[in-house]
């Protein structure tokens, strides 16, 4: 039987077609025509809901067999059985990051079909799953603000990230696809005046949380921020932004040093393969970083 979850939203006149069975509004939503893809990958496809510019749709067939293992061994239901959906994953991710205290966006449904649960084989085959989210009010992603802003203006951009991506890591979270194109911002206005609540957190299905990350994934987010920003952000600012991270971090990340070691060896490997960003950035070397 296919599962799903309709949040309550009082203040949100929802779509009538997630007032049906769970079956029913998941195929609605795999029936729904886009009229542009935000993303469309092999068994993955996210897009604005036709005509409503409120709503994200991401529909998914299949999904990764290291996270249905991980889901069976380690994940919150574990056992047979235990694996949850890519979309039931994402959407629980971004309900306990919101009580958290990150700002991402709101989770407005999710629907996953028996068959989403069980090992998916490859992309683009297995069992459908689908979320359904609000859309972020962003004006551009943070990696576009940085390639226009001023030195000072990137210094601030940057101390910021520094701060969210420091307490996300604190928290026991790790994202694992982290890239700057992930974070946009949003008008503040009328929000909280915290920094971090100009900054939205997205596509957040492969994150995990967990008491006592390994290393080597804090390594990779921050590999994978350095590797996705622009040119024009300076050796300097990313040695300053790996120190306002340790900072956040707490007094117990251990050296500079070591840190700054790894997340240079680790970038220099992301960028030896397929770049997943347009321009080249400026290689971080393992230098002391500034006061």
């Amino acid at each position: 039987m296919t599962q799903g979850r309709l949040l309550s939203r009082d203040d949100l006149e929802l779509p009538p077609e997630l007032s049906r069975s769970n079956g029913a509004c998941l195929e609605a939503l795999f029936a729904l025509a886009p009229e542009a893809w935000l993303r469309r990958v092999p068994g993955r496809e996210t897009f604005g809901w036709p005509g409503d510019a409120r709503w994200v749709v991401k529909r998914v067939v299949g999904g990764e067999p290291r996270d249905y293992w991980y889901e069976r061994l380690r994940g919150p239901l574990r056992g047979p059985g235990g694996a949850r959906s890519p979309a039931r994953r994402e959407a629980e991710n971004l309900e306990q990051l919101a009580a958290d205290g990150f700002a991402v966006p709101r989770v407005l449904a999710w629907f996953e079909e028996p068959a989403a649960r069980r090992h998916p084989g490859f992309a683009g085959r297995g069992g459908k799953s689908a979320l359904v989210m609000e859309r972020a009010p962003h004006v551009e992603t943070l990696r576009g603000r940085l390639a226009r802003s001023t030195a000072v203006e990137r210094r601030r951009w940057l101390a910021q990230l520094a701060r969210y991506v420091g307490r996300l890591h604190a928290r026991g979270w790790y994202h694992r696809d982290l890239y700057l194109q992930h974070f946009v911002l949003v008008d503040s206005s009328g929000a909280s005046a915290r920094d971090e609540a100009q900054l939205v957190l997205l596509d957040v299905g492969r994150a995990r949380r967990e008491p006592a990350p390994r290393r080597r994934w804090f390594v990779k987010d921050l590999a994978a921020l350095l590797h996705s920003a622009p040119a024009s952000v300076t050796r300097a600012e990313r040695l300053r932004f790996l120190r306002a991270w340790l900072a956040a971090l707490g007094p117990d990340a251990g050296g500079a040093r070591a840190w700054v070691a790894a997340v240079v060896a680790k970038e220099r490997r992301l960028a030896a393969h397929a770049p997943r960003v347009i321009d080249r950035t400026v290689p971080l070397q393992a230098e002391r970083p500034p006061a």
